[in-house]
């Protein structure tokens, strides 16, 4: 049985782009993609069990990912998160994380680091970019103690 995914991403390209990338893989179904955070929530009042795992972007038209995660996480706590996002700076980190993400990913990572996330957070695990410039970053010490 595949896990099931979806996505939220207000740039339509990202959705098509990780539909075809994930085309061939019998592991992981992406099962809907939303260019808005409304849609995303009627779809899970509909289907609230569709989901495994949600992709989602920080920085969305009518809202943000750390939202976006706080109210996944408060009404459908069965669901995993993950930040997929070009963001790098502590304060998206340190929302997304605070809020309930189980996971912060940089869209510039390989398929195989997609995937990696994906099959980490929904076996229980927290997944961080390691491409996330950690001298730079002071969120690194909070991340790790959220994720221990």
């Amino acid at each position: 049985m595949p896990i099931n995914i979806a996505i939220l991403d207000d740039h339509p390209m990202i959705i098509q782009g990780i539909t075809f990338l994930l085309n061939n893989n019998t592991a992981i179904k992406l099962v809907e993609g939303f260019t808005h955070a409304q849609q995303l929530f009627k779809y899970l009042q509909e289907y609230p069990t569709n989901f495994d795992v949600v992709l989602i972007d920080i920085i969305l038209q009518e809202t943000t990912g750390d939202i976006v995660v706080k109210e996944i996480r408060n009404n459908y706590p069965y669901m995993k998160t993950i930040a997929f996002t070009n963001q790098e700076q502590t304060y998206y980190i340190n929302a997304m994380i605070n809020n309930g993400a189980n996971g912060y990913l940089l869209k510039t990572c390989k398929e195989s680091t997609l995937i990696e996330a994906i099959n980490k957070v929904y076996k229980g695990g927290f997944f961080y970019d390691s491409n996330i410039n950690i001298h730079q970053n002071k969120a690194t010490s909070n991340v790790r103690s959220v994720a221990e």
